[in-house]
């Protein structure tokens, strides 16, 4: 690691030592890109630190990964749209799955992991990711292998989960991507990219107003 920041002999509330600090800040930041470093966060290293003790917990995970290929680039031209496609793959185990890592915390939820994972799966559309990588790993190799999910907590007490999605809900996905692969191609076709429409006024969720309003 670089060399800790020196602090200023002035007090930080005033403007001078203020501009001192972000001249020291971007300064460590050039240090630490010239040397192929990547300064992080304190939170951004304890996730970290959290995410890989969880992992160890997971045997099985973790002998797959060291069998597979891991952060492999794909591309492939969309078999529908002809669309040129991209994906890159947490790790690619040939022959037996492809595997995914998301990190989690689930201290707030006061659920069992695999749930509050399931509930992810819906809000994040990791079901349209599943099928996107699986998609375009079968485009270019002929092999439908099994989508796998490694879930690792950053939060204590680590742990981590590791299941295939699935089929049901990879075709959930399957669907949205060939739906949304029709929009960008007919986008492109026309050259008009609609956005949103807006509103006659914004208002507060439904569950957040009062029963009755009075006027």
């Amino acid at each position: 690691a670089s060399a800790p920041l020196p602090t200023p002999a002035s007090h930080c509330a005033s403007s001078g030592a203020t501009t001192w600090c972000k001249q020291q800040v971007a300064a460590f930041g050039v240090q630490a890109a010239e040397s192929g470093r990547q300064v992080i966060t304190e939170a951004q290293w304890r996730q970290f630190d959290g995410a890989m003790a969880a992992m160890k917990t997971c045997p099985q995970f973790v002998k797959d990964v060291n069998k597979s290929d891991t952060e492999l680039t794909i591309v492939w031209n969309d078999r529908r749209t002809g669309l040129l496609c991209k994906a890159r793959i947490d790790a690619a185990m040939r022959g037996k799955k492809l595997i995914d890592l998301k990190t989690c915390d689930d201290s707030q939820s006061g659920g069992p992991l695999a749930n509050e994972f399931d509930w992810r799966l819906a809000k994040y559309h990791y079901d349209s990711q599943a099928a996107w990588y699986s998609e375009g790993w079968f485009t270019l190799t002929g092999e439908k292998l099994p989508f796998w999910f490694a879930v690792a907590t950053v939060n204590k007490p680590n742990q981590c989960i590791y299941a295939p999605i699935g089929e049901m809900s990879v075709e959930v996905g399957r669907n949205k991507n060939i739906l949304r692969m029709a929009t960008v191609l007919r986008c492109k076709q026309e050259d008009s990219w609609p956005g949103y429409e807006s509103p006659e006024l914004f208002e507060l969720p439904e569950r957040y107003l009062p029963d009755e309003v009075s006027l």
